[in-house]
């Protein structure tokens, strides 16, 4: 019989190519896949990165919450003068004068103050020493602070029937009205209360006169007897 050798021919042809064709898909299989199976692994990681990372921000959030402001010490009050340590001697205002001087020279060096005791009277008295130069060292402290470049701050004395009364003024720029009520209430830097406290306990009284841009003048008496 006779056959037809073309068409066997073409028929084989096709197979071949057919063949190689799935034979060439197939090798691709397997390589889509892995990288399909290592792109989703990788979303995965990042996906566990983030998570951790947030729980981590989470855990910080909840200690920061739950520290607690460590709380702001009160401030130490005052302590109260105690009458029964007081020292009462026969004093000299002069010698007061003199050493109030001689203690608080140096602080005026600075701006070059000139620090004067130009009262001429000496009287006697009984008081506390100590406690005495301590209330003369505060206000001339404060006068200091509050005094320009060539100023002047004087103390002195005037007698009295039953008191002495010392002063402390200079001619600096004044003090208001309205701060002047408020020096002896407030219990600051300038430690005027502790001071006011001093003088009532030696058994006198304290105060202040003041012109705005003229100057300040403070006062306090000291009974001649205690």
């Amino acid at each position: 019989m006779w056959i037809n050798d073309t068409d066997s021919t073409q028929t084989t042809v096709d197979d071949v190519t057919l063949s190689d064709q799935l034979s060439s898909t197939g090798d691709d299989i397997p390589v889509l896949v892995i990288a399909l199976i290592a792109g989703i692994s990788l979303i995965v990681l990042l996906l566990v990165w983030r998570i951790k990372k947030l729980q981590t921000r989470l855990k910080d959030s909840e200690h920061i919450d739950k520290i607690e402001p460590e709380p702001t010490p009160e401030p130490e009050p005052t302590p109260e003068p105690n009458n029964s340590k007081l020292i009462i001697e026969e004093l000299s205002s002069k010698e007061i004068l003199t050493t109030c001087i001689e203690t608080n020279n140096h602080i005026m060096k600075d701006k070059e103050i000139r620090f004067l005791d130009l009262s001429i009277d000496d009287i006697k008295f009984k008081s506390d020493k100590t406690k005495l130069l301590q209330v003369f060292g505060t206000l001339v402290q404060n006068t200091h602070d509050f005094v320009g470049a060539f100023g002047r701050i004087e103390i002195g004395v005037t007698n009295g029937e039953n008191e002495v009364t010392f002063f402390v003024e200079d001619n600096g720029d004044g003090i208001s009205k309205e701060k002047q009520i408020q020096l002896f209430k407030i219990d600051d830097s300038s430690n005027l209360v502790s001071t006011k406290k001093l003088v009532e306990m030696m058994g006198g009284k304290i105060w202040i006169e003041s012109v705005p841009y003229l100057g300040t003048k403070f006062f306090f008496t000291i009974p001649k007897s205690k």
